[in-house]
């Protein structure tokens, strides 16, 4: 085996350190740090809220696995802040420790811009009536708009 001089190691190093690719995997989990960064501080932020919490009503993570139904290993992930969560286990943690961990404003109904738009709807009904019933109806509705009559003129002028 050949004894290699410095600058031989120093270039068998430089090849040895350089990545595959210019997209090699810790470019990848940076970029997505970097992209999600405040997602990572708010699930850091619930953790620290739940680790106080569990020191502070005493109970050991294993038992506050076992009522939130996940794996101590979850769990683990939830206290470190690498587990994503959803609303659901977010609600379900408030719960089982009485604290709150996300707030969502709900508009009030006078901060809103609903609108009510009220649309005229015309209303025919598909009846099996006879001539009799028709005319009876026809005299009741005489009051009423044209269009809530109209299916009944039709209707016995067929007959």
């Amino acid at each position: 085996m050949n004894k290699l001089d410095k600058q031989q190691k120093i270039e068998l190093l430089k090849q040895i350190s350089k990545p595959a690719d210019n997209k090699s995997k810790w470019r990848e989990i940076a970029e997505l740090n970097k992209r999600n960064k405040d997602i990572f501080e708010d699930l850091m932020t619930m953790a620290l809220r739940i680790k106080g919490r569990l020191k502070e009503i005493g109970i050991p993570q294993k038992a506050l696995a076992k009522r939130l139904d996940v794996s101590p290993q979850s769990l683990t992930r939830i206290m470190q802040g690498k587990q994503n969560l959803t609303f659901a286990k977010i609600r379900q943690i408030e719960n089982v420790l009485d604290i709150s961990l996300i707030s969502i404003k709900k508009p009030s109904l006078s901060n809103t811009n609903m609108r009510t738009q009220l649309i005229p709807v015309s209303v025919y009904y598909n009846l099996s009536i006879s001539t009799e019933e028709a005319t009876k109806i026809k005299r009741l509705g005489k009051s009423k708009k044209d269009e809530d009559t109209g299916f009944l003129k039709s209707l016995t002028a067929a007959s």
